[in-house]
């Protein structure tokens, strides 16, 4: 029992904790992923998507702008690290 949930939460959390885990049956990833790619997303998806997206990409550019420099002095040490299986890296 987790001793951190409030004294309402602790039935949930037995029951949720009594429900053996289940995997998928074989194959369902597979049929999913084929039944996404056979459709075809309308132009309006693709253009409410880009909508959405270009929020986020100005700010991921916007902090590459400003923080660049440290970003690539980062990924150096990782790989200057890394292969000398360093605690640092």
């Amino acid at each position: 029992m987790n001793r951190h949930l409030d004294p309402d939460e602790v039935a949930v959390d037995r029951l949720l904790a009594a429900v053996p885990p289940v995997p998928p049956p074989l194959g369902f990833r597979d049929a999913v992923m084929g039944r996404i790619a056979r459709r075809h997303a309308p132009l309006y998806e693709w253009a409410f998507a880009a909508a959405l997206s270009i929020p986020s990409l100005a700010f991921l550019g916007w902090e590459l702008a400003l923080g660049g420099l440290d970003f690539a002095a980062a990924v150096e040490n990782v790989f200057v690290a890394a292969p000398s299986n360093a605690a640092a890296a």
